[in-house]
């Protein structure tokens, strides 16, 4: 009786261990890392399936520019982007977008759901915008 009491017991204890080990690796293997693309192509990659990326697009030294995959929310994926320039300081925006349109739309859509500093003087300032990037 003690001797099946006994494997009860240690029958349970690695079953939990087992369930320990597996919600930590499944954990570890999904952890969020975020891709660093050298290319437009590579950005676009990670687009298309909402992963998770970084890709500088700066113009120059005067000029810095950045976009960044942060993941899903709500079915859609959100892209920051961040600019810098002597003449306005750093804006940012976040979109909420749907990343199955691909990327070359989104980002030359005005019908994005939008927010932030960028955003803002985005559609305040298109003609002084578009003289800063060319």
């Amino acid at each position: 009786m003690k001797k099946r009491g006994a494997w009860v017991i240690i029958s349970i204890v690695i079953i939990l261990v087992l369930i320990v080990v597996a919600v930590s690796l499944f954990f570890l293997l999904k952890s969020d890392k975020r891709v660093t693309c050298e290319t437009i192509e590579c950005f676009e990659e990670n687009f298309n399936k909402c992963n998770l990326a970084i890709w500088d697009n700066s113009y120059s030294q005067d000029m810095t520019s950045y976009f960044e995959i942060l993941g899903k929310e709500n079915g859609l994926c959100k892209l920051k982007q961040v600019m810098s320039t002597p003449q306005t300081g750093e804006l940012e925006q976040i979109c909420k977008v749907d990343n199955s349109l691909g990327l070359e739309y989104v980002m030359s859509s005005t019908n994005a759901d939008c927010e932030g500093s960028l955003y803002d003087y985005t559609k305040t300032n298109r003609d002084a915008l578009s003289s800063l990037t060319g």
